[in-house]
Protein backbone atom coordinates (compact mmCIF):
# COMPACT_ATOMS: atom_id res chain seq x y z
CA UNK A 1 0.00 0.00 0.00
CA UNK A 2 1.06 3.68 -0.64
CA UNK A 3 2.07 4.98 2.78
CA UNK A 4 4.43 8.28 2.50
CA UNK A 5 5.92 9.98 5.51
CA UNK A 6 4.25 13.10 5.32
CA UNK A 7 4.69 16.82 6.89
CA UNK A 8 4.16 20.45 7.54
CA UNK A 9 3.45 21.95 3.85
CA UNK A 10 3.41 18.72 1.84
CA UNK A 11 0.25 18.04 -0.29
CA UNK A 12 -1.61 14.84 -1.15
CA UNK A 13 -3.48 14.16 -4.46
CA UNK A 14 -6.53 12.08 -4.53
CA UNK A 15 -7.57 9.78 -7.44
CA UNK A 16 -10.58 12.14 -8.12
CA UNK A 17 -7.91 15.21 -8.79
CA UNK A 18 -8.95 17.05 -5.85
CA UNK A 19 -5.43 18.35 -3.62
CA UNK A 20 -5.32 18.41 0.06
CA UNK A 21 -2.87 20.53 2.09
CA UNK A 22 -1.06 18.18 4.74
CA UNK A 23 -1.33 19.59 8.38
CA UNK A 24 0.87 18.36 11.25
CA UNK A 25 3.86 16.23 11.91
CA UNK A 26 2.18 13.44 13.19
CA UNK A 27 -0.03 11.19 11.19
CA UNK A 28 -2.41 8.10 11.80
CA UNK A 29 -0.16 4.88 9.65
CA UNK A 30 -3.48 4.52 7.83
CA UNK A 31 -3.37 8.09 6.25
CA UNK A 32 -3.02 12.22 6.20
CA UNK A 33 -4.55 15.03 8.10
CA UNK A 34 -5.21 17.12 5.48
CA UNK A 35 -7.66 20.07 4.33
CA UNK A 36 -9.12 20.48 0.93
CA UNK A 37 -7.24 23.59 -0.95
CA UNK A 38 -8.15 22.72 -4.62
CA UNK A 39 -10.65 21.46 -6.05
CA UNK A 40 -11.43 20.39 -9.83
CA UNK A 41 -14.30 22.99 -10.55
CA UNK A 42 -15.15 23.79 -14.14
CA UNK A 43 -15.57 27.25 -12.49
CA UNK A 44 -12.23 27.38 -11.09
CA UNK A 45 -9.68 30.38 -11.42
CA UNK A 46 -5.99 27.92 -11.37
CA UNK A 47 -5.83 25.57 -14.63
CA UNK A 48 -3.06 22.65 -14.94
CA UNK A 49 -3.17 20.11 -17.33
CA UNK A 50 -6.00 21.66 -18.97
CA UNK A 51 -8.04 21.02 -16.03
CA UNK A 52 -9.78 24.26 -13.90
CA UNK A 53 -9.41 24.18 -10.22
CA UNK A 54 -11.40 26.06 -7.66
CA UNK A 55 -9.11 27.65 -4.44
CA UNK A 56 -10.12 27.42 -1.10
CA UNK A 57 -9.43 30.26 1.11
CA UNK A 58 -10.85 30.51 4.41
CA UNK A 59 -11.56 27.35 7.19
CA UNK A 60 -15.22 27.59 6.58
CA UNK A 61 -15.11 26.73 2.77
CA UNK A 62 -12.89 23.92 3.31
CA UNK A 63 -15.01 22.41 6.81
CA UNK A 64 -17.89 22.87 4.29
CA UNK A 65 -16.12 21.34 1.26
CA UNK A 66 -15.32 18.31 3.20
CA UNK A 67 -19.43 17.80 4.33
CA UNK A 68 -20.46 18.55 1.05
CA UNK A 69 -17.97 15.88 -0.76
CA UNK A 70 -15.27 13.75 1.31
CA UNK A 71 -17.77 13.26 4.44
CA UNK A 72 -16.17 9.97 4.78
CA UNK A 73 -12.81 10.83 5.32
CA UNK A 74 -14.47 12.77 8.74
CA UNK A 75 -13.95 10.02 11.15
CA UNK A 76 -13.31 9.62 15.25
CA UNK A 77 -9.97 9.70 16.11
CA UNK A 78 -9.30 8.18 19.49
CA UNK A 79 -6.22 9.79 20.20
CA UNK A 80 -7.39 13.06 19.69
CA UNK A 81 -11.14 12.23 20.77
CA UNK A 82 -13.13 14.29 18.20
CA UNK A 83 -13.77 13.69 14.22
CA UNK A 84 -10.63 14.72 11.89
CA UNK A 85 -10.14 14.91 8.48
CA UNK A 86 -7.78 11.77 7.68
CA UNK A 87 -7.06 11.16 4.05
CA UNK A 88 -6.42 7.29 3.50
CA UNK A 89 -3.34 6.20 1.83
CA UNK A 90 -5.78 4.30 -0.82
CA UNK A 91 -7.82 7.46 -2.02
CA UNK A 92 -4.27 9.04 -2.84
CA UNK A 93 -2.24 9.17 -5.98
CA UNK A 94 0.42 11.49 -5.19
CA UNK A 95 2.47 12.88 -3.19
CA UNK A 96 4.03 16.62 -3.46
CA UNK A 97 7.11 17.75 -1.26
CA UNK A 98 8.50 21.15 -0.96
CA UNK A 99 12.20 19.91 -1.17
CA UNK A 100 11.28 17.97 -4.35
CA UNK A 101 10.13 21.48 -5.91
CA UNK A 102 13.30 22.86 -5.44
CA UNK A 103 15.31 20.41 -7.12
CA UNK A 104 12.99 20.74 -9.97
CA UNK A 105 13.49 24.63 -10.11
CA UNK A 106 17.55 24.08 -9.79
CA UNK A 107 17.20 21.78 -12.77
CA UNK A 108 14.48 23.98 -15.11
CA UNK A 109 16.55 25.33 -17.97
CA UNK A 110 14.47 28.70 -19.16
CA UNK A 111 12.57 29.03 -16.10
CA UNK A 112 10.51 32.77 -16.19
CA UNK A 113 8.19 34.92 -14.05
CA UNK A 114 7.25 33.70 -10.83
CA UNK A 115 8.99 30.82 -10.49
CA UNK A 116 12.33 31.98 -11.17
CA UNK A 117 11.81 34.42 -8.69
CA UNK A 118 10.99 32.06 -6.56
CA UNK A 119 14.46 30.33 -7.22
CA UNK A 120 16.43 33.37 -6.68
CA UNK A 121 14.26 33.47 -3.19
CA UNK A 122 15.80 30.09 -2.30
CA UNK A 123 19.60 30.87 -3.25
CA UNK A 124 18.94 34.88 -1.85
CA UNK A 125 18.17 32.82 1.34
CA UNK A 126 20.37 29.78 1.32
CA UNK A 127 23.40 32.30 0.70
CA UNK A 128 22.34 35.11 3.23
CA UNK A 129 21.61 32.40 6.09
CA UNK A 130 24.75 30.57 5.41
CA UNK A 131 22.24 26.82 4.96
CA UNK A 132 22.16 24.22 2.37
CA UNK A 133 19.56 24.77 -0.36
CA UNK A 134 18.46 21.13 0.24
CA UNK A 135 16.69 22.29 3.80
CA UNK A 136 14.39 24.70 1.68
CA UNK A 137 11.85 23.78 -0.18
CA UNK A 138 8.80 25.54 -2.41
CA UNK A 139 5.11 24.78 -1.13
CA UNK A 140 1.47 26.15 -2.60
CA UNK A 141 0.47 26.74 -5.58
CA UNK A 142 4.01 26.72 -7.56
CA UNK A 143 4.85 23.46 -6.25
CA UNK A 144 1.49 22.51 -7.28
CA UNK A 145 1.57 23.90 -10.79
CA UNK A 146 -1.24 26.12 -9.93
CA UNK A 147 0.27 29.53 -9.05
CA UNK A 148 -1.72 31.93 -10.87
CA UNK A 149 -0.39 35.90 -11.50
CA UNK A 150 -0.85 37.16 -8.29
CA UNK A 151 0.40 33.99 -6.01
CA UNK A 152 3.20 34.41 -3.69
CA UNK A 153 6.36 32.07 -2.77
CA UNK A 154 5.57 29.52 -0.04
CA UNK A 155 9.19 28.84 1.53
CA UNK A 156 9.30 26.02 4.02
CA UNK A 157 12.87 25.90 5.94
CA UNK A 158 13.50 22.59 7.63
CA UNK A 159 14.96 22.37 11.26
CA UNK A 160 15.38 23.95 14.44
CA UNK A 161 18.79 25.48 13.87
CA UNK A 162 18.62 26.22 9.98
CA UNK A 163 14.68 27.83 10.56
CA UNK A 164 16.64 30.39 12.85
CA UNK A 165 19.51 31.26 10.31
CA UNK A 166 16.46 31.97 8.42
CA UNK A 167 14.59 34.45 10.87
CA UNK A 168 17.37 36.49 11.56
CA UNK A 169 18.48 36.77 7.72
CA UNK A 170 15.69 37.89 6.98
CA UNK A 171 14.57 40.00 10.10
CA UNK A 172 18.13 42.04 9.01
CA UNK A 173 17.70 42.09 5.73
CA UNK A 174 14.22 43.58 6.00
CA UNK A 175 15.61 46.51 8.27
CA UNK A 176 18.28 46.76 5.22
CA UNK A 177 15.10 47.34 3.26
CA UNK A 178 16.96 46.27 0.25
CA UNK A 179 16.04 43.26 -0.99
CA UNK A 180 13.20 42.16 0.77
CA UNK A 181 10.92 44.52 2.30
CA UNK A 182 7.92 44.53 4.76
CA UNK A 183 4.19 44.83 3.54
CA UNK A 184 3.50 48.64 2.55
CA UNK A 185 0.29 49.97 4.03
CA UNK A 186 -2.35 49.13 1.05
CA UNK A 187 -0.49 45.35 0.95
CA UNK A 188 -1.14 44.62 4.72
CA UNK A 189 -4.85 46.24 4.72
CA UNK A 190 -5.52 43.88 2.31
CA UNK A 191 -3.90 40.76 3.86
CA UNK A 192 -6.34 42.41 6.92
CA UNK A 193 -8.90 41.80 4.81
CA UNK A 194 -8.72 38.71 4.00
CA UNK A 195 -7.45 37.43 7.33
CA UNK A 196 -10.82 38.68 9.02
CA UNK A 197 -13.15 36.38 7.13
CA UNK A 198 -12.18 34.05 9.74
CA UNK A 199 -10.40 35.49 12.31
CA UNK A 200 -11.88 38.56 14.51
CA UNK A 201 -8.85 41.24 15.47
CA UNK A 202 -8.77 44.52 15.52
CA UNK A 203 -6.58 45.86 12.23
CA UNK A 204 -3.93 48.14 14.98
CA UNK A 205 -3.50 45.20 16.97
CA UNK A 206 -2.83 42.93 13.03
CA UNK A 207 -0.68 46.11 11.73
CA UNK A 208 1.15 46.17 15.28
CA UNK A 209 2.32 42.77 15.53
CA UNK A 210 2.73 41.65 11.10
CA UNK A 211 5.48 44.82 11.21
CA UNK A 212 7.82 42.80 13.42
CA UNK A 213 7.60 39.29 11.64
CA UNK A 214 9.88 37.56 9.30
CA UNK A 215 7.56 34.95 8.14
CA UNK A 216 5.95 36.99 5.82
CA UNK A 217 6.85 39.90 3.43
CA UNK A 218 8.16 41.35 -0.30
CA UNK A 219 10.97 40.01 -2.24
CA UNK A 220 11.74 41.66 -5.60
CA UNK A 221 7.85 42.61 -5.64
CA UNK A 222 6.88 39.16 -4.80
CA UNK A 223 4.87 38.47 -1.41
CA UNK A 224 6.88 35.24 0.31
CA UNK A 225 5.03 33.49 3.36
CA UNK A 226 7.42 31.55 5.34
CA UNK A 227 6.85 28.07 7.18
CA UNK A 228 9.55 26.73 9.64
CA UNK A 229 9.16 22.83 10.06
CA UNK A 230 11.21 20.77 12.31
CA UNK A 231 13.19 17.82 10.72
CA UNK A 232 12.23 14.59 11.31
CA UNK A 233 14.63 13.90 14.29
CA UNK A 234 13.01 17.19 16.15
CA UNK A 235 10.07 16.15 16.39
CA UNK A 236 9.81 14.45 19.93
CA UNK A 237 6.06 13.81 19.79
CA UNK A 238 4.64 10.90 18.01
CA UNK A 239 1.40 9.78 16.80
CA UNK A 240 -0.22 6.70 19.04
CA UNK A 241 2.10 8.19 22.06
CA UNK A 242 -0.43 10.96 23.29
CA UNK A 243 -3.95 11.71 23.62
CA UNK A 244 -5.59 14.62 23.78
CA UNK A 245 -8.68 15.78 25.34
CA UNK A 246 -10.91 18.87 25.53
CA UNK A 247 -12.00 20.77 28.14
CA UNK A 248 -13.63 23.77 27.20
CA UNK A 249 -13.18 27.38 25.83
CA UNK A 250 -11.43 29.91 27.30
CA UNK A 251 -10.29 33.06 27.46
CA UNK A 252 -7.01 33.87 29.48
CA UNK A 253 -4.73 36.52 30.03
CA UNK A 254 -0.67 35.74 30.99
CA UNK A 255 3.03 36.16 30.42
CA UNK A 256 4.92 34.39 27.53
CA UNK A 257 7.86 32.43 29.56
CA UNK A 258 9.55 30.76 26.50
CA UNK A 259 9.25 32.24 22.69
CA UNK A 260 12.34 30.00 21.32
CA UNK A 261 9.27 27.76 19.65
CA UNK A 262 6.85 30.54 18.67
CA UNK A 263 7.71 30.95 14.60
CA UNK A 264 7.52 27.41 13.99
CA UNK A 265 5.04 25.20 12.93
CA UNK A 266 3.60 24.21 15.36
CA UNK A 267 4.47 27.73 16.85
CA UNK A 268 4.43 27.25 20.56
CA UNK A 269 4.55 29.75 23.87
CA UNK A 270 5.05 28.30 26.90
CA UNK A 271 3.41 30.40 29.67
CA UNK A 272 3.43 31.66 33.13
CA UNK A 273 1.27 33.99 35.64
CA UNK A 274 -2.37 32.47 33.89
CA UNK A 275 -5.40 34.36 35.03
CA UNK A 276 -8.69 32.77 33.47
CA UNK A 277 -10.93 35.74 32.02
CA UNK A 278 -13.90 33.89 30.59
CA UNK A 279 -14.50 30.26 30.62
CA UNK A 280 -14.21 27.55 34.04
CA UNK A 281 -11.84 29.06 36.41
CA UNK A 282 -10.22 25.49 36.40
CA UNK A 283 -9.30 25.96 32.98
CA UNK A 284 -5.56 26.66 33.51
CA UNK A 285 -3.40 26.73 30.59
CA UNK A 286 0.67 25.73 30.65
CA UNK A 287 1.16 26.68 26.79
CA UNK A 288 -0.44 28.17 23.35
CA UNK A 289 -0.69 26.20 20.29
CA UNK A 290 -1.34 26.84 16.90
CA UNK A 291 -0.45 25.28 13.10
CA UNK A 292 -1.92 28.95 11.42
CA UNK A 293 1.10 30.69 10.02
CA UNK A 294 -0.86 33.84 11.19
CA UNK A 295 -0.54 33.36 14.89
CA UNK A 296 2.88 32.34 14.65
CA UNK A 297 6.10 35.19 15.65
CA UNK A 298 2.59 36.50 17.81
CA UNK A 299 4.21 37.42 21.27
CA UNK A 300 8.00 37.37 22.41
CA UNK A 301 9.63 36.05 25.63
CA UNK A 302 8.19 38.20 28.69
CA UNK A 303 5.22 40.15 26.66
CA UNK A 304 1.74 39.69 28.31
CA UNK A 305 -0.62 38.89 25.77
CA UNK A 306 -4.83 38.11 25.57
CA UNK A 307 -5.37 34.44 23.97
CA UNK A 308 -8.65 32.85 23.59
CA UNK A 309 -9.08 29.77 22.04
CA UNK A 310 -9.98 25.46 23.27
CA UNK A 311 -7.92 24.57 26.04
CA UNK A 312 -6.96 20.62 25.55
CA UNK A 313 -5.70 18.22 28.18
CA UNK A 314 -2.10 16.27 26.86
CA UNK A 315 -1.65 13.19 27.81
CA UNK A 316 2.18 11.67 27.59
CA UNK A 317 3.70 8.75 28.88
CA UNK A 318 5.96 11.10 30.94
CA UNK A 319 2.88 13.29 32.25
CA UNK A 320 0.10 15.76 31.22
CA UNK A 321 0.08 18.98 30.13
CA UNK A 322 -2.41 21.71 29.31
CA UNK A 323 -2.47 23.47 26.06
CA UNK A 324 -4.71 26.20 24.48
CA UNK A 325 -5.07 25.89 20.61
CA UNK A 326 -5.44 28.77 18.86
CA UNK A 327 -6.66 29.08 15.09
CA UNK A 328 -9.67 27.01 14.40
CA UNK A 329 -12.91 29.70 15.22
CA UNK A 330 -12.88 32.95 14.03
CA UNK A 331 -13.09 34.50 17.72
CA UNK A 332 -9.59 32.72 18.54
CA UNK A 333 -6.66 34.98 18.78
CA UNK A 334 -3.14 35.54 20.49
CA UNK A 335 -2.98 39.64 21.27
CA UNK A 336 0.42 40.95 22.87
CA UNK A 337 -0.14 43.40 25.20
Amino acid sequence: MFMPKVREGDFVELVDGSIFEVKGLNHPPYGAIAYPRYIPSDEGERVRGGRRYRRLYTIEEREEMFKERFREYYTLNHYYNRPLPIIPWCSVQRHFKPQDTVRELRSTHNLAGLRLNALKFIEYISEEAGIPVDRLGISGSIMLGLEGECSDIDLVVYGLEESSKVRGAILDAMVEGSVLQRLPEARLRELYLFRSKDTAMRYEDFRRVEQRKSNQGLFQGTLFFVRYVKEWGEVKERYGEYSIRRLGYAKIFAKVADASEAHMSPAIYTLKDVSVLSGSSWLTVDRLITWRGRFAEQASEGESVLAQGFVEEVSFKSGVIRQMAIGEGQQDTIIPL
